[in-house]
């Protein structure tokens, strides 16, 4: 089937104020939907008002999940410090063991920056705060789909998916060739496309020919030995095995003994390394972060070379003056190529799956005309009237990550009031009778020090719903990545998708018992007002139902569908009751004390299975 693209407009500025649904749209395809609170906050700007706001904010590294705080992993420059094997979250390649526990808090985490504080009553720059770490974290998403890695097998692996998240999180909007750069050394990378087995005996070709076809350019535009002498410019570069006990822990080093220091032609531009005069160069290995100007108070590289370290002009300055230049010419002989590969992605992954040509070329000439800076070209499109046009709206399938964080999203669930993460400082992951181990994907439940209850961990079951329906995070299918649009949908993931959404609504006004979720009172009475609020308390069960409807689909529902709607929404009390006066949005039965939020998740339960709720 022939896909056409029906979007109108141009890249020009779309200057006019946002109604309250092209708030919803753009808030949902930079983060992953919006609150009431956030739609009103973003219904009557202007774009620009909102888009910079965010994107600035974003750009902000210091938003970056402090990983080391919320899941333990400041142990990991501790560790280093201290040598000890027994420093919390030590990591195992048993499945019950720390490894894959800090693989789940990592997720959750990341769910969690999805998700967002949703604090209510938030002040405007909380707010913007909050939806910055959804569109960081979107962007992680989206680049995670590009610079592809999957999941190792034991803890160590584990470990370098850290480094790996932050490196996406740290460049999502900045610098792209610095990106690519910065992934080429990332262990993560390193250690999936074999850059352990590059050396100059035997060439690995393997993360040379990603660069190529699939991070940077696309098919047709290399030759298969421009492949080999790129590979030959990575020998060397690889990632330190000295874990557990090393200070070199899960960090890269570059090997001497192992590189290529021959010319090289790359795209008809001779690379000549100066060789280094060292007595040990055969046996030599040193590492990056060993003549770092600054290194970001941090284990994870992210400073400049400093020329005043007195081991600046040794083996590895060279060696990485060598692989600067390499990315120089790459960026320099293949810029047209480049930024028409890349802007095709991010159109397709924002926009729509079919590209304007148009559109493309001029978000390519502002790549380039940036200096590859990523925020720039999202600065662009993002404000653009081709982006507001009616037909960008509801034009995308959603991926299982949306379908899920959406739900929260939208309901503006507020961060451990209505949903949490199940830190290792709450839950046991040990059977309290028994003490046979649980299964890490499995036991969703927690220990909740502020009101002593069993809470709903709603990280947990975001991310293991998506792995349900075809989308496992540090995981795609294959290095190119999840194609997305249409092959989110199939017969057995769209009926699985009703089940596990209905799954979440159902747990969100469970009373629960020992073995069922329970969710604090407050989400209740957050879901009667927020009917109350988003309807100006309306008594019409068919005015609540359709605004409820819009809040939560982005396209319009016939009025058929709306007349079934309603009905759901009513089925839970008599019909006289909405006739008579006995039934409004502050109605609550004596007997089970039962209010509209039953009703709200009735009919929610029925608007997930429309068609219309799988686009975004």
């Amino acid at each position: 089937m022939v896909v056409q693209n029906c979007i109108e407009g141009t890249l020009a500025e779309y200057t006019a104020t946002l109604s309250k649904r092209q708030a919803q749209h753009l808030l949902s395809r930079m983060g992953f939907g919006a609150s009431l609170e956030d739609t009103n906050w973003a219904t009557g700007k202007t774009p620009a008002q909102i888009v910079d706001a965010i994107l600035n904010t974003a750009a902000d590294k210091t938003l970056v999940p402090d990983v080391y705080e919320e899941i333990g992993w400041q142990g990991i420059t501790e560790y280093i410090d201290n040598n000890d094997p027994n420093y919390p979250f030590y990591g195992s390649s048993n499945p019950t063991g720390a490894g894959v526990q800090r693989l789940q808090q990592l997720m959750n985490i990341w769910a969690k920056g999805m998700i967002g504080n949703n604090k209510t009553g938030a002040t405007d720059q909380e707010r913007i705060i909050d939806l910055a770490t959804n569109a960081k974290n979107r962007l992680t998403l989206f680049w995670s789909n590009h610079f592809v890695v999957r999941r190792g097998t034991n803890s160590n692996n584990n470990d370098h998916l850290l480094t790996y998240y932050y490196t996406l999180n740290r460049n999502c909007l900045g610098d792209f060739k610095r990106f690519v750069s910065d992934i080429g050394r990332d262990p993560k990378m390193l250690n999936f496309l074999n850059g352990d087995f590059n050396n100059k005996t035997h060439f690995n070709e393997n993360y040379a020919r990603e660069l190529l076809e699939l991070f940077t350019m696309g098919v047709g535009n290399y030759e298969q030995q421009d492949i080999v002498e790129i590979a030959r410019v990575f020998t060397g570069w690889r990632l330190d095995q000295g874990y557990p006990h090393s200070t070199d822990y899960n960090t890269f080093l570059f090997e001497a003994n192992q590189h290529d220091w021959g010319t090289k032609v790359v795209f008809g531009q001779t690379i000549t390394p100066t060789i280094p005069n060292l007595p040990n160069l055969d046996s030599d290995h040193i590492h990056w972060w060993e003549f770092m100007e600054d290194p970001c108070g941090d284990w994870i590289h992210c400073g400049s070379p400093d020329p005043n370290h007195p081991k600046y002009n040794s083996i590895v300055a060279l060696a990485s003056e060598e692989y600067d230049e390499l990315h120089d010419i790459i960026f320099a002989q293949k810029a047209d190529a480049i930024a028409k590969f890349i802007c095709t992605k991010l159109y397709k992954y924002f926009v729509y799956e079919q590209v304007d040509n148009d559109i493309i070329n001029g978000m390519a000439n502002t790549f380039k005309n940036n200096n590859w800076n990523i925020q720039a070209v999202l600065q662009q499109l993002f404000k653009s009237q081709h982006f507001f046009n009616a037909n960008a709206i509801g034009a995308k399938i959603k991926s299982p990550i949306d379908c899920f964080v959406s739900l929260y999203k939208n309901m503006g669930m507020e961060y451990f009031v209505d949903y949490f993460d199940n830190s290792y400082r709450y839950m046991s992951f040990y059977d309290q009778v028994s003490s046979a181990p649980i299964p890490y994907y499995s036991y969703d439940l927690f220990y909740d020090e502020y009101n002593e209850s069993r809470n709903w961990s709603g990280t947990v079951y975001v991310w293991v719903h998506a792995d349900q329906t075809g989308q496992k995070l540090f995981e795609p299918v294959n290095v190119a990545g999840w194609p997305g649009y249409r092959s989110w949908i199939n017969e057995y993931n769209l009926t699985k998708r009703w089940e596990l959404a209905q799954e979440h609504l159902d747990a969100w006004t469970q009373s629960g018992d020992s073995t069922v979720p329970m969710i604090p009172i407050e989400t209740t009475y957050k879901i009667r007002q927020f009917l109350r609020d988003l309807t100006n308390t309306s008594n019409d069960p068919a005015v609540i139902t359709e605004a409820v409807a819009k809040h939560f689909l982005m396209v319009d529902l016939e009025p058929e569908q709306l007349q079934v709607a309603t009905e759901r929404f009513k089925a839970l009390w008599p019909d006289n009751y909405y006739v008579d006066g006995t039934w409004n949005l502050y109605y609550e039965d004596s007997s089970t004390g039962y209010g509209t939020e039953r009703q709200f998740i009735d009919l929610m339960k029925y608007l997930v299975t429309l068609p219309e709720f799988q686009l975004t």
